[in-house]
């Protein structure tokens, strides 16, 4: 009797999941389906067209989002917005060779220091030399306004190469460009971990929690380092300060899980 009703539980269990799946679905195609009418009407708008991408993009359907974004391009190449999206959704999807291909489209179609600093920084991770140039480019075309972003890509390309003073050095510069630009700050402490500095990116990472002080990965991080040097009280303080942002960061609620053990 007991084996009997458990299964009737499973299968009560089963039946509601089932069908929350099926209503998610519904949904789902629903709102598909209210965005390919709408495109019908008002087939110059890309707006809607984007809301279409974004739509599967949300629900993590990105076979679909490169479908659709490849059937746009196909019509209108020469659209760098298009491009830009097909960027974004291959970097998403760590294909970095394609997300390079679609970001340089769409900046030589219309140069634009978004695009143009996307491409480079991609390709300083691939330790691409290249990106020092296009970030002198970038400096020519646009101006100062881009110092934080080329310094910080500058780091990158440095730290991929393993010229790790340097990159520091980069990373200080993007700092000082921009005392607010928390990648900066970020890119320096991850590289100071990964030197086993944990001392000094703790310094850098309380600067960035201090001028920003709803910055989820600084305090994130800073949990880590405080770890690392086997300081239990802080690192519990730090991923409790993660949750006050970010209440369903699942990382920093396992890592205090895991010290109060």
């Amino acid at each position: 009797m007991k084996f009997k009703a458990f299964f009737i539980l499973l299968l009560s269990i089963s039946i509601i999941c089932s069908c929350k799946e099926k209503k998610h679905e519904h949904k789902l195609q629903s709102i598909e389906d209210y965005w390919l009418e709408q495109i019908k009407l008002y087939p110059d708008s890309a707006l809607l067209k984007e809301s279409l991408i974004q739509l599967y993009r949300d629900s993590s359907d990105y076979d679909a989002a490169l479908f659709y974004s490849d059937s746009l391009v196909k019509v209108e190449s020469d659209n760098p917005r298009w491009w830009h999206i097909k960027g974004t959704l291959h970097f998403e999807l760590h294909d970095t060779v394609s997300a390079i291909k679609s970001f340089s489209k769409a900046y030589l179609i219309n140069p634009n220091p978004i695009d143009g600093i996307y491409w480079a920084r991609i390709m300083a991770f691939q330790s691409d030399t290249n990106c020092l140039n296009l970030c002198e480019e970038l400096l020519q075309k646009f101006g100062t306004d881009i110092k934080k972003e080329t310094f910080l890509i500058k780091g990158d390309y440095y730290n991929s190469i393993k010229n790790y003073n340097y990159a520091l050095q980069q990373y200080d510069s993007s700092m000082s460009a921009s005392y607010t630009f928390m990648e900066a700050y970020l890119q320096k402490a991850r590289l100071l971990m990964q030197l086993e500095k944990f001392d000094a990116a703790i310094n850098v990472l309380k600067k960035a929690t201090t001028i920003q002080n709803n910055y989820e990965e600084g305090f994130f991080n800073l949990g880590k380092c405080y770890e690392k040097i086997k300081d239990t009280n802080d690192a519990i303080e730090a991923y409790n300060r993660t949750l006050l942002i970010n209440p369903d960061d699942t990382e920093a609620e396992s890592a205090i899980n895991a010290l109060n053990k």
